[in-house]
């Protein structure tokens, strides 16, 4: 009769014979039965499984380069206009479709309006302000520019005779009212200084201000100097005269010319203005600038005695 120690050597030895692989076990299981549990192992530490290696230097080396600034390692930013990204100015770049075509052209800035102000007046020639006008052959008159020595030189050349009504304004002029004749080379002139009632500034139309002798004087000069006035000047040739007067004082001049007209031809001083009034060829500043009373005047002296009135005309 077999033991129990014999039957369970019988056992093992037939699960080996069944079993080959028991034998890697280092105790049978049926040695003991349950076999024990593989033992569980314990979790690993967090850097571990992340893979993270901590390494602590107490020391550094000159050599190391620093790491680059980056905000992150500064904590929170605050608002400030250093801290605002900066922007570039980029250059627009335009393709085309059509290689043959142009680009457009830019529009070009509208011109700037000029400020508001009044057209310049245009300044008329030195002639068309002397207005320059023939009255008959020989005689001319003119206006002349009191402060422009040198251009009324230039107007005067070319004269024999100089007929000069002036203001009395200057240093070296006549007392008003006065005439005074001379030779200046080649030229005659005579000057009537305007009587000082001239000067009062007038608001509209300058009248007549030659005294009767004033007139009665020029008469006589301009019928001594120009060839047809008179027999005794009669054969004489290449004779001008010019008759210059202040600006914008014409009835001097005209009421001259109508005085020694009258005087020469025998014909009333009303006659002969009427016939310059109506002439095409005078320019208006000269028309109609003898009043009524003027004309009185005038053809009072055109008929006083003259020395030249006994020669036959």
């Amino acid at each position: 009769m077999t033991t129990p120690t014999a039957m369970t050597q019988l056992s093992s030895a037939a699960a080996a014979a069944h079993y080959p692989c028991i034998e890697l076990y280092p105790s049978s299981p049926l040695r003991q039965f349950p076999p024990p549990l593989t033992p569980v192992h314990t979790m690993r530490p967090l850097r571990e499984r992340c893979g993270f290696n901590l390494q602590i230097k107490t020391s550094f080396s000159h050599s190391a380069t620093p790491a680059p600034w980056s905000p992150k390692g500064h904590g929170h930013l605050q608002p400030h206009r250093n801290h605002l990204p900066r922007r570039r100015k980029t250059k627009r770049i335009t393709f085309y479709d059509d290689e043959s075509a142009s680009p457009p052209q830019p529009t070009p800035a509208p011109a700037p309006v000029p400020p508001l102000v009044p057209a310049p007046v245009p300044v008329p020639a030195p002639e068309e302000q002397r207005h320059l006008q023939e009255v008959v052959p020989g005689l001319f008159f003119a206006f002349h520019t009191p402060a422009d020595t040198t251009s009324n030189r230039a107007l005067e050349a070319g004269y024999t005779h100089l007929v000069d009504v002036c203001l009395p304004t200057g240093p070296d002029a006549p007392f008003a009212g006065a005439s005074e004749q001379a030779f200046e080379g080649t030229v005659h002139r005579l000057r009537l200084v305007l009587p000082a009632a001239a000067l009062a500034p007038a608001g509209g139309r300058a009248g007549l201000a030659l005294t009767d002798a004033q007139l009665r004087t020029a008469r006589d000069f301009l019928a001594q100097a120009l060839p047809y006035g008179t027999a005794a000047a009669r054969g004489a040739a290449g004779v001008r005269v010019l008759l210059t007067t202040p600006p914008h004082r014409p009835t001097d001049a005209m009421a001259i010319a109508g005085c020694y007209l009258a005087f020469a031809s025998g014909k009333g001083a009303e006659t002969v203005l009427r016939y310059v009034d109506e002439e095409e060829s005078f320019l208006s500043v000269w028309k109609g600038e003898v009043s009524g009373e003027e004309m009185e005047r005038v053809e009072r002296v055109a008929r006083m005695w003259s020395w030249l009135s006994g020669i036959r005309r």
